[in-house]
């Protein structure tokens, strides 16, 4: 009896636990903002807005080349200068908007290493991924 008991204690502490763990990292994906809109003033948030507003355009594009790219890659025999210039592309409107965040004040996902980063470090299943929504 005391057997049983050890062992449904330790079930359901270690099932707490794991609720506990899973549940402090259920908000820090790269898409819902995790910790960079959190306790924001007031001023931030329009900043932040008017920065969405004014790249609205250089965003649209950033994500259409990065279609492009995809799909170029994506097919059988990808064509290497099409696929560099893409790429470069890429490069250039990426860096229009981190210019543009910075003038704007406001924190870009893909800038040092926060949330968002383009190159995580260690090996998560998102390491080495783009995943900038901006």
């Amino acid at each position: 009896m005391k057997k049983v008991a050890l062992i449904l204690i330790a079930v359901a502490v270690t099932g707490f636990t794991a609720t506990q763990v899973f549940a402090g990292r259920a908000h820090q994906g790269y898409r819902d903002g995790g910790c960079i809109q959190q306790n924001l003033t007031d001023e931030q948030i329009q900043a932040r807005q008017a920065f969405m507003t004014d790249t609205a355009e250089l965003r649209q594009s950033l994500a259409v080349k990065r279609g492009e790219y995809r799909a170029l890659m994506a097919g059988e025999n990808p064509d290497a200068k099409a696929a560099g210039k893409l790429s470069g592309e890429i490069v250039v409107l990426r860096d229009q908007l981190r210019a543009k965040a910075v003038a704007a004040g406001v924190h870009y996902k893909g800038m040092g290493m926060g949330p968002g980063m383009n190159h995580g470090m260690g090996d998560g299943p998102h390491q080495g991924r783009h995943h900038n929504n901006w």
